[in-house]
């Protein structure tokens, strides 16, 4: 009886010791994915905390590609604020559309940059700043040449010290 015990209790422990392992590399990915999105933002190694993400294939297969980052310290807003790569929020109309829809009472268009439930990946925003990057045009600068509209759109709320990002890409 007590050999058996001795194995439930070492079976117990291994099974523990998986699970923290198994956490703790998922939280060394999320690391490298705000590695990823500070180096593709411009704003070099993010201090923060993963607190959303996901990704979803739209119907015309777009895959939308997105995560919420609360920020620690001021170094990013600092890069952004010198930076003329961000603009000062509010959106324009037409990427107002794109990121939250539009609704007049009789007609609904649901947002371009949305989850798999069509709604808004973005909360709204009022004070902060936002960057959209055109990977096509990074591509090739012809617009005659571009057939898919691959974008990164990001914003960064500077009421909540969070980090939106959404990647747009076929």
């Amino acid at each position: 009886m007590a050999k058996h015990v001795k194995k439930r209790i070492k079976f117990i422990l291994a099974m523990t010791l998986v699970v923290v392992l198994t956490l703790s590399l998922a939280a060394c990915g999320g690391g490298k994915k705000m590695a990823q999105i500070g180096s593709e933002l411009g704003l070099g190694e993010l201090d923060g905390r993963t607190v959303a993400s996901g990704t979803y294939r739209n119907s015309t297969g777009y895959r939308i590609t997105y995560t919420t980052i609360e920020v620690k310290g001021s170094d990013v807003l600092n890069t952004i604020k010198e930076s003329s790569d961000w603009q000062d929020m509010p959106l324009s109309d037409e990427l107002n559309l794109t990121v939250y829809g539009m609704s007049n009472g009789q007609y609904v268009k649901a947002p371009i940059l949305h989850d798999g439930d069509d709604e808004a990946i973005f909360p709204v925003v009022t004070e902060g700043y936002y960057r959209v990057i055109d990977m096509d045009y990074l591509e090739t600068a012809d617009e005659e040449e571009k057939s898919k509209y691959d974008y990164i759109f990001a914003i960064y709320d500077t009421e909540d010290d969070k980090l939106y990002y959404c990647k747009f890409a076929l």
